[in-house]
């Protein structure tokens, strides 16, 4: 029988935030992010078969951003200058709970052994999210677009999830083993009332969706040799996204967001903002219809490799891995009639559109049309490993990569990826040159890590890599539509590479043993070289500042931790 605790603080501060060579000091934001998280962990070894696991663990801390200026922030892409404010101030908690227990039963001598396990979970997560932003921008020394919401945007959300899973590990001979298992989530959206900070409390919807989420998965070792020397390994499974608050919180009861473009001498509000809405009033805005059958976003995995060990403690293996990510929520705008028609961009071309006219503004939220909106990765890893011996340890790897699709697999807001897919289908201009390389498509990725322990338990240990840049694709700005002002990729998604990547990293740690006790100083430098390579760049085609960085990486940094256990 064995119990353990785990609590863990971290605090990451930070000033300046968003500050580069073309951002003025008020323009930039501070930075507070405490979090606590603990792990309670229990074992109870019932008998040579039998094996009962309980474990609770918790999160809890806020993420938030400062304003360093006053007000709106004001982009004036002339000057290429951001100056004013920050445009807003943000705070966002953070809470996780989650109760599990898992059984685990071993059997021999039925079909061969097995080591069969069953999980029940719980968790809860909750977000709350305070934010104010007014941005605006000049461009051709008029105003030209207003991005804002009045009064500060709220919302508290909460996803409660139930899971079970059972896996089956089956040795059927001495060579072979079978990995089995399913795994069934079912997470429920939850919007509770709104206790706003002014004061008012608006009522929630509370539960909102509920997915039902089933995931198979089945894999396999073989040795092809007696000893176990060479092994042939494959797996395939279903893989669930995590569910975020963005996809559904549209149904939070909350003040209107405004998008505005500078028309003839005023302020005019674009179609995603219906004419009528009124800030104060949460249900002025109802356009949205969600899809009772909306399945969860997923990735299917395939992997399939073969691993040889050249001598004692050194290994190699070379995998093959395929994923496709489907499945994407998005808003579908489903009331609103288009034509196509040919716009002349500032860079003298001329880009076919689509201009709406006329419909009622509707969305509806669902799943995208499968292999219409997707992302694949196709990789080959080549590995090579010295294990841990003699004070030492090494691995150096090679991946050859290529990704694709019509939608990133993640959110990256710093690479225009937003929301991954989520907006595709507001608006047809959205899908223009959308299928081509994704931002994370790196066709080589070179790797090499290792460790070396000195006398009186001084370890250091480094991470070294080269990389292939970021794909990008062009934009142009193009004007004259009814529903305003449209960003459209002007060449096909990732036709354009940045330059690659050097980074090295390096850690030192100093280890005290007494008696049960065990604790470590540690000593981190990130980017050693200090190297400045672009992170990402301008990439509208009609503003001068076209390919000039916006960010670069991270600058040389320094880090001291300290780690206790017993």
């Amino acid at each position: 029988m064995n119990a353990w605790f785990t609590y863990h603080y971290d605090n990451y501060l930070r000033s300046g935030r968003g500050s580069g060579y073309n951002v003025a000091p008020e323009a930039t934001l501070d930075q507070d992010g405490p979090s606590n998280s603990f792990s309670f962990h229990y074992a109870w070894v019932i008998d040579d078969f039998n094996l009962l696991e309980l474990r609770f663990n918790g999160f809890n801390g806020y993420f938030a951003l400062y304003n360093n200026g006053d007000g709106a922030q004001i982009y004036d892409y002339d000057q290429n200058w951001y100056y004013g404010g920050s445009g807003y101030d943000y705070r966002s908690d953070r809470q996780r709970i989650s109760a599990q227990s898992h059984y685990t039963r071993y059997l021999e001598d039925v079909g061969g052994d097995h080591e069969i396990k069953m999980g029940l979970e719980w968790t809860r997560g909750q977000g709350i999210e305070n934010d104010q932003w007014d941005y605006m921008e000049i461009y051709n020394g008029n105003w030209d677009y207003r991005e804002t919401w009045e009064p500060d945007w709220y919302t508290k959300t909460q996803v409660k999830t139930w899971t079970f899973f059972v896996t089956d590990g089956w040795n059927i001979s001495d060579r072979l083993l079978l990995n089995i298992g399913l795994r069934y989530d079912r997470p429920t959206f939850f919007i509770p009332d709104q206790a706003r900070p002014d004061g008012e409390v608006l009522p929630g919807p509370g539960a909102v969706h509920t997915f039902d989420n089933i995931a198979p998965r089945i894999g396999f070792t073989y040795k092809l040799d007696n000893e176990g020397h060479t092994l042939l390994r494959g797996s395939w499974g279903r893989y669930y996204e995590g569910m975020m608050a963005y996809m559904l919180e549209e149904f939070v009861p909350n003040p209107t967001y405004y998008n505005q473009y500078y028309w003839d001498g005023e302020w005019v509000l674009y179609r995603s903002t219906p004419e009528g809405s009124d800030p104060n009033d949460p249900t002025s805005l109802d356009v949205y219809t969600l899809d009772p059958n909306m399945g969860g976003h997923y990735a299917d995995a395939l992997t399939i490799g073969i691993q040889h060990e050249l001598m004692e403690g050194i290994v190699v293996s070379a995998d093959y891995i395929h994923r496709k990510y489907e499945n994407f929520p998005v808003f579908i705008e489903d009331g609103i009639q288009y034509e196509l028609v040919n716009i002349v961009g500032d860079d003298g071309k001329t880009y076919s559109v689509y201009n709406d006219v006329g419909g009622d503004i509707h969305y509806t939220i669902t799943n995208a049309p499968k292999d219409e909106l997707f992302s694949k990765y196709d990789a080959v890893i080549l590995k090579a490993t010295r294990r841990y011996s003699n004070n030492w340890q090494l691995q150096a790897s090679l991946t050859l990569s290529d990704m694709r699709g019509t939608a990133e697999n993640v959110s990256t807001a710093s690479t225009g990826a937003v929301n991954a897919g989520l907006d595709h289908y507001t608006d047809p201009n959205n899908a223009i040159n959308s299928d081509g390389k994704l931002v994370y498509h790196t066709p080589y990725n070179l790797k090499l890590n290792g460790t070396y322990t000195f006398p009186y338990d001084i370890s250091v240990s480094t991470i070294i890599s080269y990389m292939s840049g970021f794909r990008y694709a062009p934009t142009i700005r193009l004007y004259g539509l009814n529903q305003g002002r449209i960003d459209i990729n002007a060449e096909p998604r990732g036709s354009r590479a940045l330059d690659p990547k050097f980074n090295a990293d390096l850690r030192i740690e100093k280890t005290f043993l007494v008696d049960r006790f065990r604790a470590s100083v540690l000593f981190d430098i990130y980017n050693l070289t200090n190297d400045g390579s672009v992170y990402w760049l301008q990439r509208r085609l009609d503003y001068d500042t076209f390919g000039q960085p916006t960010s670069l990486v991270q600058p040389r940094r320094f880090q001291v931790g300290f780690r206790f256990s017993f």
